[in-house]
């Protein structure tokens, strides 16, 4: 209830910029966190279906702002105190993981060729090749 009306999630939810977005996909991500521990503390069986929906939307935020980073640890520490440290949790980590890399890599690729095309507005630093593409995710050249 505090993170929903506070004063800065609504500055930042009614802005028309990069922000409102990743708000939207965090509050997404929380709610299948949560969801997810509450079927656990329940002693339902958690499906895979709520941990691969878990990872488009991580995949989806990374595409969308690196700030996504911050909800990381929190994941991979509920993944693991829920399904413990197995071998068979461990490939579901290495799938969940793939399909979040390969959901904001595509996107991160489609930005680079969308870049290539030379349309005629665009941003500073745009990534134009593969070398500008990793200096851009990494915020290496501002």
């Amino acid at each position: 209830m505090t993170y929903a009306f506070s004063i800065t999630f609504w500055k930042q939810a009614t802005r028309v910029e990069v922000y409102s977005l990743q708000i939207f996909l965090t509050s997404i991500i929380i709610f299948s966190l949560i969801s997810i521990l509450i079927n656990h503390l329940k002693s339902e069986t958690i499906k895979n279906k709520q941990w691969y929906f878990t990872a488009v939307m991580i995949g989806l935020a990374f595409s969308n702002h690196m700030m996504t980073l911050y909800l990381l640890p929190a994941t991979v520490y509920l993944f693991f105190l829920i399904n413990r440290f197995e071998k068979q949790s461990f490939y579901l980590f290495i799938r969940l993981f793939l399909i979040s890399f390969s959901i904001a890599f595509f996107f991160y690729l489609l930005m680079m060729f969308r870049a290539q095309s030379n349309p005629e507005f665009t941003f500073m630093n745009e990534p134009r090749s593969f070398p500008a593409l990793i200096d851009y995710v990494t915020r290496e050249i501002l």
